[in-house]
């Protein structure tokens, strides 16, 4: 799997919010399989209201233990 435009429009996303300081840790609920999830949710302040943007879940565990590490050359 190649990394798309929208993973890197994404990631720029997550490193603004972060900059801005405009992140939260939330706990989310999975659509598919209603399990609790770690989330990292983009904040932006709307009027009198919060908008929540999901951005990226994280993993219970050591992600080491699912995932093998990228070969050179593949990230940009």
């Amino acid at each position: 799997m190649a990394l798309t435009t929208s993973h890197k429009a994404n990631f720029k996303t997550i490193l603004r919010a972060f900059a801005n300081g405009q992140v939260a840790l939330m706990e989310c609920t999975n659509k598919g399989t209603g399990e609790q999830v770690a989330v990292i949710c983009a904040v932006s302040h709307v009027r009198e209201d919060f908008a929540v943007v999901p951005l990226a879940q994280l993993f219970n565990g050591s992600p080491c233990d699912v995932l093998e590490p990228p070969q050179q050359g593949g990230a940009e």
